[in-house]
């Protein structure tokens, strides 16, 4: 039986736009990342997958939940079709690599290693931990990460976020199972 997934309303400002919307999402997500950062005190806590589904009058309801993430991906897109959501931001921790940062050889070995190895990112030693955060709204969508800092004895450390790309960079596509069920789920605005 797969658990019921956890809900918070929230008050939050109308918008106007979509981009309004997103806007208003990254900033509740990012400034609630960095109030659990505050509230650490072990070397592992970690930030709690979240999603927060908004609706242009300022209802907002973050959506949380020990399902698997693709299961959670569905309730949120069916959820947030069933309240005419204009916008859906999801906040999670994962591993990455920055394949700039290595030297020309390496890169392509990484490459290898990733596409054709099966080789999980987590399992190479240039891995770093991110917080990411993923905007949508029916037209548009944005991604922004921050690195996170382990520490022996202490917690973690949380960097500025960055802008790591979205809809309005040529060439960049988002799709797949934690995005399609939410970004078909949502109604357009302005």
């Amino acid at each position: 039986m797969t658990p019921t997934p956890r809900r918070i309303g929230l008050h939050l400002k109308p918008s106007r736009s979509e981009a309004e919307a997103i806007t208003q999402l990254y900033t509740v997500l990012t400034t609630g990342a960095h109030a659990n950062e505050a509230r650490f005190s072990d070397p592992d806590d970690d930030w709690t997958p979240i999603w927060l589904v908004y609706v242009a009058d300022g209802h907002g309801t973050l959506i949380t939940g020990d399902a698997h993430k693709h299961d959670l991906a569905q309730y949120v897109g069916a959820f947030a079709r069933r309240v005419g959501a204009v916008a859906i931001g999801h906040l999670h921790s994962s591993w990455m690599v920055w394949q700039s940062e290595m030297t020309p050889a390496r890169a392509a070995e990484v490459e290898k290693l990733i596409r054709w190895g099966g080789t999980p990112i987590q399992a190479l030693p240039e891995r770093q931990e991110v917080l990411l955060v993923q905007l949508h709204s029916a037209m548009a969508w944005e991604q922004h990460l921050a690195r996170i800092e382990r520490f022996d004895g202490a917690p973690p450390k949380l960097h500025p976020f960055e802008r790591m790309g979205g809809s309005s960079d040529e060439g960049l596509t988002v799709t797949g199972a934690m995005v399609d069920p939410l970004r078909e789920a949502l109604t357009r605005l302005g």
